[in-house]
């Protein structure tokens, strides 16, 4: 186990065939990916403070990694990502308003999350974290 840990930790996947999860991205691609970052939060930053409405929320971090990053990436596919995103906010803010805000609602709104995603084919990790901020952010019953 540790020697696999190491093996990746100090890039020598490199030189395997199989095992190798991701080749080191071409550097037009690590700037395409730092551009089309720093344009959307930037762009929805912005739009958060001219409007003064809640645009930006911590999940949408992870998004640009994936939409950016990881383009190919099955999670990363317009469907996952507005679908993902909409199921969340939608679990999470029906089980706020029947349930509040309990540490067992917390991880149910997460849970229910995953598991909607998984069944209607939009699973996206962002939106977990869109669930558990919605729950986090609320007031107090």
């Amino acid at each position: 186990m540790w020697e696999n840990y190491w093996f990746k930790i100090f890039h020598r996947w490199r030189s395997c065939s199989l095992a190798c999860p991701v080749e080191k991205p071409h550097h037009r691609h690590v700037f395409w990916s730092w551009f089309g970052s720093f344009l959307a939060i930037s762009i929805c930053a912005y739009l958060t403070m001219e409007t003064n409405s809640p645009l930006l929320m911590a999940p949408f971090g992870a998004t640009s990694v994936l939409i950016f990053g990881a383009p190919d990436s099955p999670l990363a596919q317009p469907r996952n990502v507005i679908g993902g995103n909409v199921l969340g906010a939608l679990v999470s803010l029906t089980l706020l308003h029947f349930f509040g805000a309990s540490p067992l609602v917390i991880g149910m709104a997460v849970s229910l999350t995953i598991g909607i995603t998984q069944l209607t084919g939009t699973l996206h990790p962002p939106a977990g974290a869109v669930a558990l901020v919605v729950m986090l952010t609320s007031s107090p019953p």
